[in-house]
């Protein structure tokens, strides 16, 4: 049984006026990229437990430049949730970021409603734990 599990990574790549790629968020894609090869190539050279994955799963992921907005980011992830949705049912999805609290504050809402895990690397609002109480 083939099962292809979807990250969705909100994600500043431009600014909100299209300036170029910043030197960390080319880091964080290398490093996401790496590791999403070690997973789908079952490569446990750091982590170990990789080579405990059930045979057919595999991981994509869709980048969403964030550009430092929240509406910007809201109206991407809405259609990232839709498009993944309508691709297959119970294809399992999970959304990686946003950087800031003031963007992870909308999108964790729309992950909550969609039952879909987020987990932000660097948003802190104490709002987020509540948000995070409610949907539990």
């Amino acid at each position: 049984m083939t099962l292809n599990a979807s990250l969705a990574v909100l994600m500043p790549l431009t600014s909100l006026y299209g300036t170029a790629l910043n030197p960390a968020a080319r880091s964080l894609i290398c490093t996401l990229k790496l590791a999403l090869e070690h997973v789908n190539t079952r490569n446990a050279s750091i982590v170990p437990e990789l080579a405990n994955l059930r045979p057919g799963f595999s991981m994509n992921y869709t980048l969403l430049d964030t550009r430092l907005s929240a509406p910007v980011a809201v109206d991407l992830f809405i259609n990232y949730l839709f498009e993944s949705r309508e691709l297959a049912d119970g294809v399992p999805r999970a959304v990686l970021g946003p950087l800031f609290s003031e963007i992870a504050k909308p999108t964790a809402l729309l992950a909550g409603a969609e039952q879909v895990p987020m987990v932000s690397y660097r948003a802190s609002a104490p709002e987020l734990v509540q948000l995070l109480r409610l949907s539990l």
